[in-house]
Parts: C-alpha cells; structure tokens; sequence
C-alpha cells in the first residue's frame, strides 16, 4: 500500500494467510477463518488488494476441492478482523477457475439543493470497488462471470456483493439473415 506495507496471502495447511510486512517487520498475520477442510482441497490463484480509501485489504482466490470442483472466494480483512467472507461462484461443479481482480475508487460529487452553485457546500462522496473476473464450465458449455464488492460497504451490507454471468450480457441475434457485406468469401 502507499504506506509502505506489504500485504501478500500464501496457502498454508491450516488455510489462507494474510501477512503485512514493513521493512522485513511483519506487522499482521491473519488466517481466514475459511479453513481447508478436506483432504487434497488446496487454495491457489492468489490475488491481494490494499484499499487506500478505506484501509481494508481484499483477498480473493479459488479454492480448489478436488480436481474438477472448486469455487471463487473474496475475504475482506479490516482493521484486525474479517468482515466479509463470501463464495463469489454459485456453482462448484463448474470448476470456477483464473480468478483476477481490479481494485477501483470512484468519487462523486453531489450540489447542495439550497446553494447549487457553491462547490464548497457540495457533498463528496467516495466508494471503492473490487472487480473480479474468473472463468466457468467445461467443453462447450464455458463463460466468464464477473463479480463486483463494494469494498467501502458495511460488513452487514447485503448488496455489496454482484455477481453476473458474462454471458447475460452479450446479445447474440438468431433468425434473421446477416447482410452480405459481412459475410467472408
């Protein structure tokens, strides 16, 4: 982060942990509490993110089951605790799997109604957002998902939490007959 600390998540046997280092200091150490339960279940594609604007550190990653079954996960770390732990795919059996992430902040700014044209009375409100990607399925039947944390969120935030199939996102037309200038010799 921009204070000079380190954070990093490594698979250990007794689960995922979270250490921060400063100068070859370690200053925090914390397993989340989303142990490896079964024999063989490892967590792999490890991704960290340190908010600036909240101070929280987001970690995702897919734990891995067995060979075929596995899921995205995203554990937000704050100030000493865990508050958020949550599956981010619904389906195991699909094989989740090349979870990656992309820390954004976005800043708005909202006029005061009884002085619209005074900056200085405008209400600033800042958020911050963890996007993740992560792909699905097997032989044919394979898409993209996306999932969307609001990191700045309470922990008991219901709706800081979005997941879509990519697939519901993309419009393909079926019974009508493409122009022929777009067809390939």
């Amino acid at each position: 982060d921009r204070s000079g600390v380190l954070w990093s998540a490594t698979s250990q046997p007794d689960g995922l942990v979270l250490p921060a280092q400063r100068d070859g200091v370690e200053l925090v150490r914390s397993i989340v509490p989303f142990a490896v339960a079964s024999e063989g279940a490892s967590d792999r594609e490890i991704n960290v993110a340190a908010d600036e604007l909240t101070g929280k550190v987001a970690v995702l990653w897919q734990r891995e089951w067995s060979e075929s079954v596995s899921e995205v996960m995203v554990g937000v770390w704050n100030n000493g605790a865990w508050e958020r732990i949550t599956a981010l795919s619904s389906d195991m059996s699909a094989h989740p799997r090349f979870p990656a992430v992309q820390l954004s902040r976005v800043s708005s700014t909202v006029p005061d109604p009884l002085a619209p044209n005074d900056p200085a009375r405008a209400t600033v409100v800042e958020e911050s957002f963890l996007h993740v990607v992560w792909w699905s399925g097997s032989a044919g039947t394979q898409h993209g998902s996306y999932g969307l944390v609001r990191i700045s969120a309470a922990a008991d935030d219901a709706d800081a939490v979005l997941t879509r199939n990519l697939d519901e996102l993309v419009w393909l037309p079926t019974g009508c007959a493409w122009p022929a200038h777009w067809r390939h010799p």
